[in-house]
């Protein structure tokens, strides 16, 4: 399994936007992340960056199918799964869900287990003590003036709910493990490498996030992070099949499919996104090809046991 992570790790830092991604790495995070997922009984995914705010129907694609591949591999390992989105984008994060269901990504038992909500159902109950992982991919971060950013410095605070709060309470408790996955700085999570960020990303020092995570994933395309953990996730559930007698039988049930979407599910489910439910297409090719490299590496057997 380190192998495959530590490759993975690597092949997470492919940067086609040249942001300088790898200057943000706290190396060996990936390798934690995925064990603290793989152990997770609870997981919470938020996502969401609305770079788009001049036109309400569209969000951008980075970070949507990333949080469905984690979800997947989490409800794989019999995990329960709550998705929290901004009040905005409920039914497109509903839509997007239950159209990865329906393209076979999502096996029944797994849909049944992820619960999504918004904002305003959650924030009046939420506790991180009902998760043992929160994870925010691709999701806006509040910078240090309080406000939100894009990369280019665009202020999106308006069309933000604060889920800074909610991830920031789970960091502080020793209860959960929160996870940020980005690809610039400016993510919820990011601000474990801020001074990073400040010193790497042009404009960093404004757009850095400042709610730090537990841990870090970062990737040249965030939807990356959420493939490459899910990719670790089915690795550590093949090391554990392999380590018990009883658990051999497992093992049998453990399929790549039901861990990490096929490059046709992830191509339906984009085309879905543009289409219908009004996402702009940004990334679909890079993350094809990123679906096909995941799904190599983690059936390479000669790397899943190399310790």
């Amino acid at each position: 399994m380190i192998g495959v992570v530590k490759a993975l790790e690597e092949l997470l830092l492919t940067d086609p936007g040249q942001r300088g991604v790898c200057h943000l790495l706290e190396r060996g995070d990936l390798l934690k992340s995925v064990v603290a997922l793989a152990k997770a009984k609870s997981v919470a995914i938020v996502t969401g960056f609305p770079c788009f705010p001049q036109d309400e129907q569209k969000e951008e694609t980075d970070g949507i199918p990333g949080a469905l591949a984690i979800a997947q591999s989490a409800t794989a390992l019999g995990s329960q799964v709550h998705i929290i989105c901004d009040n905005r984008n409920l039914a497109l994060m509903e839509s997007s869900t239950d159209y990865y269901a329906h393209v076979g990504a999502l096996q029944h038992f797994q849909r049944s287990q992820i619960t999504i909500s918004n904002y305003n159902k959650v924030k009046d109950v939420y506790s991180p003590s009902n998760y043992d992982c929160f994870v925010a991919i691709e999701r806006s971060g509040r910078a240090h003036d309080g406000r939100h950013y894009t990369m280019n410095g665009k202020d999106i605070t308006e069309h933000c709910d604060p889920m800074d709060d909610l991830f920031e309470t789970a960091s502080e408790s020793d209860a959960c493990t929160t996870i940020g996955v980005g690809d610039g700085g400016n993510e919820l999570g990011l601000g474990k490498v801020y001074s990073k960020v400040a010193r790497h990303v042009r404009s960093g020092a404004q757009i850095g996030a400042a709610v730090a995570a537990n841990l870090v994933v970062l990737a040249g395309v965030s939807n990356w992070g959420g493939y490459g953990l899910a990719a670790g996730m089915f690795s550590a559930a093949q090391l554990e099949a392999v380590s018990t007698p009883a658990a051999m039988q497992r093992q049998q049930e453990l399929k790549l499919d039901n861990f990490l979407p096929t490059a046709e599910q992830v191509t339906c489910s984009y085309t879905k996104c543009e289409c219908e439910i009004g996402c702009m297409l940004g990334v679909l090719l890079q993350c094809v090809f990123y679906c096909i490299v995941v799904h190599h590496l983690a059936l390479r057997q000669d790397s899943c046991w190399d310790f």
